[in-house]
């Protein structure tokens, strides 16, 4: 990943790591182009075919499918409550929605869309 801006973008250069396991969103550009405020519970968990996590105030699910670095999510739920990251939460569910693979960069791992474009940069959580 190298710096544009403020805005960190990646290509499909590095050694592959595992994306199963569970991540931090580090950065969600289209959140920060808005300065829109980090919602501090966000996360994502991939396993082998499913996908969860939290969007910021509502937990997601849904069936995951990664062959090579693409990625297809199908079957997304959400839970519905109210809370103060709404507007964190449709920049979030939008970037899953338009993820089409992934890349990866100083153990870090970018969910990109069809274009390439970086829609979200993911960092690994640190065990406790």
């Amino acid at each position: 990943c190298h710096n544009s801006g403020n805005q960190i973008a990646c290509t499909k250069t590095e050694k592959t790591i595992s994306i199963i396991g569970t991540w931090e969103i580090e950065d969600l550009p289209s959140a920060s182009a808005k300065n829109i405020k980090p919602a501090p519970n966000a996360g994502i968990n991939f396993t082998k075919d499913s996908v969860n996590g939290c969007a910021g105030d509502n937990r997601f699910f849904g069936s995951v499918k990664i062959e090579g670095k693409n990625i297809t999510f199908s079957r997304m739920g959400m839970t519905k409550m109210m809370g103060p990251n709404s507007e964190y939460e449709t920049c979030f569910m939008t970037a899953l929605n338009d993820t089409a693979g992934y890349a990866v960069k100083n153990s870090k791992v970018c969910l990109v869309g069809k274009d390439g474009k970086t829609l979200m940069i993911l960092k690994a959580v640190k065990k406790k």
